[in-house]
């Protein structure tokens, strides 16, 4: 699975650094490469979303079933499938796109953790380079997976590490603006830090919510759903997105 998440950061890395390269804005090539995978998974939302509508149609047929085979679970299951085959309904596609969203997430998680080899492209030896100062000669080793968003931080507040040593390196870091509309993206939204950042939870919470209202009055499967249903998926989805965006960077 590591292999899988390695790879996709490699290839999100790929398209992001195009996405910056085009736009020359840290923030505009994350909307842009958003959008970008949006475009590429549309084909396979689009075919959920018929998926899901077959679904619907033979709903009905399928309830009848149950009830005419309520006592013989083997003859409800092969009655079930030839109805499936009938409608050309395949029960395990509406997983499909959860189950791509996931890896897609922590690739791109994993390329917003690296900006110095992802989106600006630097040598190897010189990320080392730079890390080995930062763990072996300013003695900060609790950055973790932060570590090249910290060394981003560091210079960008005057401090040089090789004076006579990869100058257009340190000078590419340093012209590297992470800030959109004010908000600085290579910080994590605190109540300790800058209250602008906490706009970003906020943004991911109401954008969840608009989604939910609008698939809660589009989506075939959404209407299909009770009450209950709708409501605890609304929040579960609300409060992830704030969540998720309260642990990693703008």
């Amino acid at each position: 699975m590591s292999y899988i998440i390695d790879y996709l950061i490699g290839l999100l890395g790929h398209v992001m650094r195009f996405c910056y390269q085009l736009t020359n804005d840290y923030g505009l090539s994350i909307l842009l490469f958003t959008l970008v995978t949006k475009l590429v998974l549309f084909p396979l939302s689009l075919l959920t979303q018929i998926n899901s509508i077959r679904m619907i149609r033979l709903q009905p047929e399928l309830d009848q079933l149950k009830i005419k085979y309520i006592d013989d679970k083997d003859k409800l299951t092969d009655e079930q499938l030839a109805l499936y085959k009938k409608y050309r309904y395949n029960p395990f596609l509406d997983t499909l796109p959860l189950l791509l969203q996931i890896p897609i997430v922590l690739g791109l998680v994993g390329v917003i953790y690296r900006p110095l080899s992802f989106v600006l492209n630097l040598p190897d030896d010189v990320v080392v380079r730079l890390r080995s100062w930062l763990t072996d000669t300013l003695k900060i080793a609790d950055a973790g997976n932060l570590y090249q968003l910290k060394i981003i931080e560091l210079l960008h507040s005057g401090m040089n590490p090789f004076p006579d040593g990869v100058p257009d390196a340190i000078s590419v870091i340093k012209g590297f603006d992470m800030t959109f509309m004010g908000i600085d993206l290579g910080k994590t939204p605190s109540f300790h830090d800058d209250p602008l950042l906490l706009l970003i939870p906020l943004l991911a919470g109401v954008s969840a919510w608009l989604l939910c209202v609008a698939q809660n009055k589009l989506n075939v499967l959404q209407l299909a759903q009770g009450k209950i249903n709708k409501i605890v998926t609304t929040v579960f989805l609300i409060a992830f997105s704030v969540y998720f965006s309260c642990v990693v960077p703008c």
